[in-house]
């Protein structure tokens, strides 16, 4: 092989390699993309935790000073309320919410929501 030859592999060779390292990492992206899409699934919420959210969503509105602590796979609600409100009144939005859901689409009703007051500051 003449040296000519030799230095036309070698430009032949840097050249790929240079076209290699300006492509993008398909595979590392496709297999990050991939985990992404996985992951992103698994966290969708049960058809539990969606009527709660909705007893929340038809309740919260009309008492502002409540605040959603913890809505559980099995659909169990917990909240905070912040005092000077009627309890029984709040009690009362959430168990007609949930009875009128049981009526219209056979689904259980489920049980009252756990309601607890504001952390107060500590001291």
């Amino acid at each position: 092989m003449t040296a000519e030859e030799q230095q036309r592999i070698t430009r032949s060779e840097q050249r790929r390699v240079q076209l290699r390292a300006r492509r993008p990492p398909t595979v590392p992206l496709l297999a990050f993309s991939l985990w992404l899409a996985v992951g992103c699934a698994t966290v969708a919420n049960t058809p539990a935790q969606d009527r709660a959210r909705e007893r929340w969503e038809a309740c919260a509105p009309r008492f502002t000073t409540l605040v959603l602590k913890d809505l559980r796979p099995d659909g169990h609600l917990s909240f905070y309320y912040l005092g000077g409100m009627n309890l029984q009144a709040v009690r009362a939005c959430f168990r007609e919410v949930a009875e009128g859901r049981s009526r219209r689409d056979g689904v259980p009703i489920p049980p009252e929501p756990e309601i607890v007051e504001w952390p107060r500051g500590g001291g």
